[in-house]
Formats: structure tokens, C-alpha cells, sequence
């Protein structure tokens, strides 16, 4: 048996640096670790990036004050073979990699352990029953960037919109 816990590790590690901040008095705070954010005190404006390799391009940004974010995406973890991008996450109910065309799931919530691992869950389950899942689940919402017709199209869920500033 292995474990793997990558896809909550960084989230965990955010979410206990800020509830010391919060013991320590400062009740005002942005903690990042590779990209799982969380803020705290304030209106933050975070910025989704582009969903293409190595992008130093915004796609959305959003107003967060007491939440927490994180984006799985597959634009800087991949490879190509036989025309299909194969991405570094993996599918648990096939033991391969996801193959969709879900680019990125971004997750916003109450904490950042739930933002990191869902967002990668999503990955995997695609849009029409991640969409579900969320729209199902208290103080959660989502934003799906698909790969759709040679473009890029992004669908949400049903609070999302509430926090996009464009």
C-alpha cells in the first residue's frame, strides 16, 4: 500500500500557517505555497492564470476575503503522444492518467486543505458531475476551464460568479 498525499499537502501546510498567523494576532494575511492560497482580514485580488504552458498571462481574477483557493490544472504538467495531451494526474478508478478536456479546475472555500484536494478530484470526475458535486456542498464553488472547439470555454458554479472581478 502507498499513500500520496499531494493533493492536500500543500493545502494542509496553508491552512496551518494561517491559523498561527490568526493565534499570533494577525488577523490580516495572504499565505501561498505553490499556487493554494489563502486570505484573510481583507479583500485580496487573486489572479487564475491562463491555462497554457508556462503563461505569465491572467485568465480571471477574483475578490477573496476570508477564503481559500486552488487550481489543478494540467498546461504545465503534461505530454503529448498520438495527438492527446496526457496529464501528470492520475485517474484512482483506472490507474492512468486523466483523459478529458478539463484544463484546470479552480476551487474557492472555507479552507485550503478542501480547495487543494477537490480541485484535483475535479480534475478527474469532469465538469458535468464536478459541477454537481460542488453545487451540492456549503461554502464551496468551482470555475471548469474546458478545451472546447479549438478554444478555451469556462463554466462555473453557482455562486462562482459572485466573487470575479472581470
Amino acid at each position: 500500500l502507498e499513500l500520496d498525499f499531494g493533493a492536500i499537502a500543500k493545502g494542509y501546510a496553508v491552512d496551518k500557517i494561517s491559523d498561527y498567523l490568526l493565534q499570533a494576532g494577525y488577523l490580516i494575511h495572504y499565505v501561498e505555497i505553490g499556487g493554494e492560497i489563502i486570505c484573510k482580514g481583507r479583500d485580496w485580488n487573486i489572479q487564475i492564470a491562463y491555462p497554457q504552458f508556462l503563461s505569465t498571462k491572467g485568465f480571471k481574477i477574483l475578490k477573496l476575503n476570508d477564503k481559500a483557493v486552488a487550481t489543478s490544472g494540467t498546461y504545465n504538467q503534461s505530454m503529448k503522444v498520438d495527438d492527446f495531451e496526457y496529464s501528470h494526474i492520475f485517474d484512482p478508478r483506472v490507474g492512468r492518467p486523466v483523459k478529458n478536456n478539463v484544463v484546470s479546475v479552480t476551487v474557492i472555500s472555507d479552507k485550503c486543505i478542501d480547495t487543494d484536494a477537490l480541485s484535483t478530484s475535479l480534475k478527474v470526475l469532469d465538469k458535468e458531475k464536478g459541477l454537481e458535486l460542488v453545487n451540492s456542498i456549503d461554502n464551496m464553488e468551482c470555475m471548469f476551464i474546458l478545451k472546447e472547439d479549438g478554444g478555451l470555454k469556462d463554466y462555473y458554479s453557482n455562486n462562482f460568479l459572485s466573487f470575479l472581478l472581470d
